[in-house]
């Protein structure tokens, strides 16, 4: 017995839409278990820039017919499935595809320009703008593609396309980022359990609408905060957090929207707002800890550095006097030899000087006239 549409596991698993202008090129991939039907499974497509039409559009929806294959996908294309307008599909700026069935749904929505309707990402729950402009990339054949069982946007990732294959979701690079926020007073208080999520939906929705890159949740990790007391006045939070990537060129967009989000120094000043608290964000993106001291141990410390340098003169002094010890030796057995040395070279100056007087000074004889 096939399964019915509120037991299907379906979902959307890549799509090039907004990625490519070709119409003929474009695809909606769906996954699930192995020749699943898609009976009462229905595919939209609308323009997320304009609220949605009221009853829809039947030109951009269409009910799915047929399975899964055995590798549990399916793609839909304008070759086997007409009833979209993919011409019309094909010029969006903005985009939200629901897969619905009965009274379940999923939702995907991104933009290339930045432009949704308010009304749509609050409807579908949309926590930050996935904004990409594929231009900006120089690159061509990608896709979004789902790398988490989430049924929204945070699902995503922007990467190589690899339709009707299983998705290429190999983040292998890292990159560190930091960021410092301030608050008036010098109170740690406990932060709020979601504090993570709210910061990172802001870095997020800031550097999609500055880069147009396509930087999605699934990029960002690890990010965790430290708050510590500056002085009698103000409270930092340092951030800490890595952004994954497989695109270069992804990732100095990123890099280059942080950098413009951080460094804003416009009026108001960028600000986050972490339960009633209203934090201040500084201008760092990197090196924005501060040097960790060593921890202050007492009078026991000082002790122990005193003893140890007491012990070091006296080594040291121990070894200069050795030294001079042995230097004084070599200089007095040096003195020694060089009184004999001359003593002998005096006698032999001496002697010899006899016998020049003695052999070679005869009798000498004058006559007087």
């Amino acid at each position: 017995m096939a399964p019915t549409a509120s037991s299907t596991t379906v979902k959307i698993s890549e799509t090039n839409i907004l990625i490519t202008d070709s119409e003929d090129s474009l695809f909606v991939e769906l996954e699930g278990k192995a020749n699943e039907s898609l009976l009462g499974v229905r595919l939209s497509v609308y323009n997320a820039t304009s609220p949605l039409p009221v009853g829809g559009d039947a030109s951009l929806s269409t009910l799915l017919e047929g399975t899964l294959d055995e590798q549990g996908r399916q793609v839909i294309t304008k070759i086997n499935n007409k009833n979209l307008n993919w011409k019309a599909i094909s010029v969006f700026e903005s985009v939200l595809i629901i897969l619905a069935y009965n009274d379940k749904q999923e939702s995907l929505i991104y933009s290339s320009k930045g432009d949704i309707d308010p009304g749509i990402a609050e409807k579908y729950n949309t926590s930050y703008n996935l904004i990409l402009d594929t231009k900006r990339l120089e690159m061509e054949s990608l896709s979004l593609s789902r790398c988490s069982q989430t049924v929204d946007t945070s699902g995503f990732v922007l990467t190589h396309a690899t339709k009707g294959k299983p998705n290429n979701c190999t983040l292998s690079s890292s990159h560190n980022l930091e960021m410092k926020l301030t608050r008036k007073g010098c109170t740690i208080v406990s932060l709020p359990p979601d504090y993570n999520l709210t910061i990172a939906n802001k870095i997020i929705s800031e550097v999609n609408s500055k880069s147009h890159c396509g930087f999605s949740r699934l990029m960002l990790k690890d990010l965790q905060g430290s708050p510590a007391c500056l002085d009698n006045e103000k409270t930092a939070l340092y951030v800490t957090f890595q952004v994954l990537y497989e695109l270069p060129k992804q990732l100095a967009l990123v890099l280059s929207g942080y950098q413009s989000f951080i460094l804003d120094e416009g009026s108001p000043p960028n600000v986050l707002n972490l339960a009633e608290d209203v934090w201040v964000i500084s201008n760092c993106t990197e090196n924005c800890l501060p040097a960790v001291k060593p921890p202050d141990s007492g009078d026991d410390d000082r002790i122990r550095v005193t003893v140890a340098v007491v012990v070091s003169c006296i080594g040291v002094f121990l070894i200069v006097l050795v030294f001079v010890i042995i230097y004084m030796k070599n200089k007095r057995r040096g003195i020694l030899q060089f009184r004999m040395t001359r003593l002998d070279d005096d006698e032999d100056d001496l002697i010899g000087d006899m016998d020049d007087f003695v052999g070679n000074q005869g009798p000498t004889f004058r006559n007087f006239s």
